[in-house]
């Protein structure tokens, strides 16, 4: 969390953008593939209904495409 009075010479602006200009490393998007498929088949193990279950691997689909494009 940015703490102004901590680091006062560091522009919150840049933070943000540091972040959403990450680059995902293969490992990471690795497990975070596998937390997705953990949840996918956690909801599948309680009988969720399709719309549920379509709407998270939509979901899933939109955030690794974004995702790919910054590798």
């Amino acid at each position: 969390m940015y703490n102004y009075k901590e680091s006062p010479d560091i522009s919150p602006k840049i933070i943000l953008e540091k972040e959403f200009s990450y680059k995902w490393k293969k490992e990471e998007i690795k497990k975070f593939e596998e937390k997705w498929q953990l949840l996918i088949k956690m909801m599948e193990n309680r009988e969720a209904s399709f719309e549920e279950i379509s709407e998270l691997k939509n979901e899933k689909k939109k955030i690794f495409s974004k995702i790919s494009n910054h590798k």
